[in-house]
């Protein structure tokens, strides 16, 4: 077996047909049938099980898949670590960014521009599930996002805890520094937030708190933005709930930020397949992380 064959099997796994891997393959699909059965007598078993509307890989078929993904991940990197011998960091990095985890890759553009300037970075901004859907993909070689990956393929690296506060606009008379906010005086104000939280097992508890208050709160707006609840403070007399790390640090500003009650703790991570190959390039974006982020 031969990495075109490595190629040929994964994309039929990941297709889960044999016609739909074939078109983008662009090659007939009779010659992808029988390269796939001299596969399995090659090996001496079944790696699909393929009949009028069933499909399934075996258990064999799922072992020969990750360690072709493996092979097929270091091999291509070998190529980007030929083409970068001359420079050892040079080239491109694929960056999958959760929404509400923008500053932390924020905090080592500065450094990454000084101390590597033959590197570049491609970033995809979305919410975590399709950011790990990207690096499960491999669209992406790194992930920052929030822990609760719904796969063990992954090596993990925790960034500082976020935690929800509420920043009040200027327009609007804030409680007494250094004091918390209550729930019955959240619901005082306007808010803006992201919804996609209250789906989450992080924003779930503030939620039920209301509701066990019977305190039905006003939301005027959501959005997967932070920075933009940040930017309506301006105009807009109401309370933005969101990550404390996600307040701009870039931009003075006078608006009052409290603690909620209800304490709610994210913890975001930098994150990788275990069994990619991380180019140089990559691994070096990694190191400014975990270094810029730990302060």
């Amino acid at each position: 077996m031969d990495l075109k064959d490595m190629q040929y099997f994964c994309t039929i796994v990941e297709e889960g047909q044999i016609s739909k891997a074939a078109k983008k393959l662009n090659i007939s699909q009779p010659p992808l049938s029988l390269r796939l059965k001299e596969m399995e007598n090659e090996l001496g078993c079944a790696l699909i099980l393929r009949a009028p509307g069933k499909w399934k890989v075996t258990t064999e078929g799922q072992v020969l898949y990750h360690n072709c993904q493996q092979i097929l991940s270091h091999a291509n990197g070998l190529a980007e670590t030929i083409r970068g011998a001359v420079s050892r960091y040079r080239g491109q990095v694929r960056i999958g960014i959760g929404s509400h985890c923008l500053s932390y890759f924020q905090k080592v553009v500065p450094t990454l521009m000084e101390r590597y300037p033959d590197i570049s970075c491609r970033t995809v901004v979305a919410d975590s599930p399709t950011i790990e859907r990207y690096l499960q993909d491999r669209s992406i070689e790194l992930a920052v996002l929030r822990l609760n990956l719904s796969s063990s393929n992954c090596t993990t690296f925790n960034l500082p805890q976020q935690r929800l506060v509420a920043v009040y606009s200027h327009l609007i008379k804030p409680p007494v520094e250094g004091d918390s906010v209550s729930f019955e005086a959240l619901v005082q104000h306007p808010l803006l937030f992201s919804r996609r939280w209250a789906d989450s097992d992080g924003f779930r508890p503030i939620m039920a708190a209301f509701q066990s208050k019977c305190l039905t709160p006003r939301i005027v707006l959501d959005t997967q933005m932070p920075g933009l609840l940040f930017e309506l403070l301006y105009t807009t007399p109401a309370v933005a709930i969101m990550p404390n790390t996600e307040i701009p640090a870039y931009r003075p500003h006078n608006f009052p930020v409290r603690t909620i009650d209800h304490y709610v703790v994210f913890q975001p991570v930098v994150a990788y397949l275990s069994d990619s190959y991380l180019t140089p390039q990559a691994m070096a974006v990694l190191d400014l992380l975990k270094e810029q982020c730990v302060k």
